[in-house]
């Protein structure tokens, strides 16, 4: 049996980043985030795209719903199917039995001639399939829907499932993110809530998490947006009373150059303003303000989007200032020891362990009497008498592979053939595992 690969998928597999028609499909669909409508809008979409990219002779999709019977069991009922026009490859009361007796496959799956009799049951038997692709999407573990793609001529691969793979996922999202939207006007809280996942999700998130609404009022805040807004003289106050601390302000209380942020993108992103979204954009080392005034900074990303007919804004949070204070502590320290080589009496010179120079100071440049581009690499070897190389290099090569100091005397001699005497200090320098990084 051939198991190469066909050629049309090889690539596909090699580098899915280079599959930009199943990365513009799955855009497509994350149109439909939050949208109350999607049921109705990303099966058809669905449709479209996989036969496209399966090119499919013929495709359907038949979604299920779930019913008690008198005896309050469980039951699955076909509720609609979406063919594409002028097509019908599903016999709509054979797939019904085919749900009764439980055939549905839990994964996708494929099957070339002579396809299976329990499976090829569902096809009108004026279809002459000669391979056959089930897809199955449940959300919260129920069916929802099946897709049905049928080939007359050729068969299906492996390669074009794993491709479609994330295209599903997506479609996935988009209806839990419906089924949390849907129904009575509830807070955005409550949605989330109501979505295990997602509550799961945001509620373990380490990085803070608000979402805004047009109003720019926050509607939804997680456990580390609390810790990062709330007042810090109530540490102890409880996660509810912290979401009450913040749902229904104003998000300019807390981030005071949010509106600005969002006039800038909208100023330099209008062309990406399209049917399918703003990017989201990145900032950082933004200021933030608690709840008590303490101010503080953080790095963002935000994005918005529209559901339905509501538009609103998420913000991932991380507080930053610790990491910008060490970064301060570390560059005016850095600053500090840089004018004290340059200022020290003696020639200061790094080198890795292949000999490579990464540092020198400007009594070096004195001393060997080379210029920067002179010395780059092993160029400062050029620096020692040449009677002095080999025994120096040596001796530097021992006291390295057993982390040692060296000292010794060598002799420096510039272009001009000037020998200077001078006692050489090595220290060996290493890195945070003790790995040796080379002599100073």
């Amino acid at each position: 049996m051939n198991t190469n690969l066909s050629e049309p998928y090889e690539p596909f597999v090699i580098n899915k980043r280079r599959d930009l028609a199943i990365r513009h499909a799955i855009d497509d669909i994350q149109n439909l985030l939050f949208d109350p409508q999607a049921p109705n809008k990303v099966y058809p979409l669905l449709l479209d795209r996989v036969a496209q990219l399966t090119d499919s002779d013929g495709a359907a999709i038949v979604t299920v719903n779930r019913f008690q019977d008198k005896f309050q069991r469980f039951k699955k009922r076909v509720h609609q199917c979406f063919t594409l026009e002028g097509e019908s490859v599903v016999d709509l009361e054979r797939f019904q039995a085919w749900l009764d007796k439980d055939l549905v496959p839990p994964k996708p799956m494929f099957f070339s001639h002579p396809i299976p009799h329990c499976h090829s049951g569902i096809l009108p038997t004026t279809c002459a399939a000669r391979a056959l692709l089930l897809m199955p999407i449940f959300t919260n573990n129920r069916l929802r829907a099946v897709c049905v793609l049928v080939k007359t001529r050729g068969f299906y691969v492996g390669a074009q499932v794993a491709r479609l793979t994330p295209l599903i996922g997506s479609v996935i999202c988009a209806l839990q993110s419906a089924e949390s939207v849907k129904g009575r006007v509830a807070s955005l809280s409550d949605k989330i809530a109501h979505s295990h996942f997602l509550n799961s999700f945001l509620s373990t998130s380490p990085l803070g998490v608000l979402v805004i609404d047009a109003a720019n009022t926050i509607r939804y805040c997680n456990p580390a947006a609390v810790k990062l807004f709330g007042d810090l003289d109530e540490a102890a106050q409880s996660a509810d009373a912290g979401k009450v601390q913040i749902e229904g302000t104003g998000i300019i209380k807390f981030l005071p150059n949010f509106t600005s942020l969002f006039q800038w993108s909208n100023q330099h992103a209008t062309a990406k303003a399209n049917a399918r979204g703003l990017s989201p954009q990145d900032w950082e080392a933004q200021p933030a303000r608690r709840a008590d005034g303490t101010e503080f900074m953080v790095d963002l990303t935000i994005f918005r989007h529209t559901h339905g007919t509501e538009r609103y804004t998420a913000l991932q949070m991380q507080d930053v200032t610790s990491r910008l204070q060490r970064a301060e502590a570390h560059l005016e320290t850095s600053q500090q020891l840089s004018a004290l080589t340059h200022l020290v009496p003696v020639a200061i010179l790094r080198v890795d362990t292949h000999w490579n120079c990464a540092f020198a100071n400007d009594r070096w440049y004195e001393f060997s009497g080379l210029t920067f581009d002179e010395i780059d690499q092993t160029g400062w070897i050029n620096a020692l008498h040449r009677d002095d190389v080999k025994a120096t290099l040596e001796e530097l090569r021992s006291a390295l592979k057993v982390g040692n100091n060296l000292k010794r005397e060598v002799r420096l001699v510039s272009p001009l053939g000037q020998v200077r005497w001078t006692e050489m200090n090595t220290q060996v320098l290493f890195d945070e595992r003790g790995a040796i990084l080379g002599n100073l």
